[in-house]
């Protein structure tokens, strides 16, 4: 590899790490990728190298917050799609300055975590939804309804734990994203469709420390509509302050419309992978979409501040989007290129999202 590819390689590299790369570098790089497989995999290396380092104090931070507040869920983790990178002589050089880069933020990470050893940092709150107990029965209308029962009983066996979130689909034959946080230790998964109806479904991928899990459904026959394929697009850069957005989810058995705006583009303490949103959300609306006024995603809800605060915290489609850059050709999803909401008015981009959101229910023990 030339030494011009290299140059090129650490510039795009920092600058997409940073949030500074613009959707016409972004599409020049992923042009490159394509064509030549020695220089993505050069690319991805460093990549993945200096943005597990940047910021790396911060995430630690927020990733055991995140342990803490699930600490009662068991550890059992469902089966995930593992990318080993194996580092060839030919791109030793390329380890090599990123080594360098690590050895710094070394030093500055132990320094920071010592700092912040000092204060107390609030924990986020996530919003999957926990039941109880779950009665199934049908209905004429063949809607799956869904009976909470609790028990006050202090000594009474605890039951089966139960949670459901959110997702929403990243390709009209099945494939679609939730948060990770809801999937974790997963005994098995099912996807409740608008049309009341259930599908089992397996992880296919995932990215713990951000929040992702990429799911999808087992019936190589399903359709989320049959009359239209994915309607929106998915942003490739981060969208701007006070941006109005609006979600839908299920913290309820039907599902849940709610509006607000940007109020910074970065997330829980600084995350650049994040934003922080002025949007309703409760338990039950982890790994809902973030849609913006053109009917584009921007995000997934994953988190937001306890109470009095009522900031929402959500996952950039810029991080999805690096994700599924991952994962080999064969089983990533194919993309809409096209978004067919833009111009439509709020109520008939709702009605059309609907079709693509769907509840995720999720049994563990």
């Amino acid at each position: 590899m030339s030494a011009a590819d290299e140059l090129f390689i650490v510039k795009m590299a920092e600058a997409e790490a940073s949030g500074t790369l613009s959707p016409e570098a972004l599409l020049e790089l992923q042009a490159r990728e394509n064509a030549d497989p020695e220089f993505a995999q050069a690319y991805q290396e460093y990549f993945h190298t200096i943005n597990s380092l940047q910021d790396s104090g911060k995430r630690n931070r927020y990733r055991a917050l995140l342990k803490d507040i699930h600490a009662d869920t068991q550890a059992k983790q469902v089966p995930l799609l593992k990318r080993v990178l194996k580092l060839q002589p030919k791109h030793w050089k390329t380890a090599a300055m990123a080594a360098s880069v690590a050895l710094l933020t070394s030093v500055i990470t132990v320094w920071s975590v010592q700092q912040n050893q000092h204060h107390t940092v609030p924990a986020t709150v996530q919003l999957e939804r926990r039941i109880d107990a779950i009665q199934k029965k049908q209905t004429e209308t063949d809607k799956t309804i869904r009976q909470i029962q609790v028990t006050t009983e202090p000594t009474a066996p605890a039951p089966a734990s139960n949670y459901s979130g959110t997702g929403f689909a990243l390709s009209n034959d099945g494939y679609l994203v939730t948060n990770y946080h809801v999937v974790e230790g997963a005994e098995s998964l099912h996807i409740l469709t608008r049309n009341g109806k259930s599908y089992t479904a397996s992880v296919i991928a995932s990215e713990p420390f951000n929040d992702i899990a990429l799911l999808q459904i087992d019936d190589e026959n399903f359709r989320f509509s049959k009359k239209s394929d994915l309607p929106y697009s998915f942003l490739a850069s981060k969208a701007p302050l006070g941006a109005s957005v609006y979600t839908l989810g299920f913290p309820q058995d039907e599902i849940v419309y709610n509006e607000g705006y940007i109020s910074s583009r970065n997330g829980y303490q600084g995350d650049s992978n994040q934003y922080r949103l002025e949007i309703p959300a409760g338990p039950g609306q982890s790994g809902a979409p973030v849609v913006d006024a053109s009917g584009t995603i921007i995000g997934i809800i994953n988190s937001k501040d306890p109470q009095p605060i009522s900031s929402t915290y959500a996952i950039s489609s810029k991080t999805l989007l690096r994700l599924l850059r991952d994962i080999p050709r064969d089983k990533r999803p194919k993309l809409p290129t096209g978004n067919h909401l833009s111009g439509l008015s709020r109520q008939d981009q709702i009605e059309q999202l609907q079709d693509f959101t769907c509840m995720v229910q999720v049994y563990k023990k």
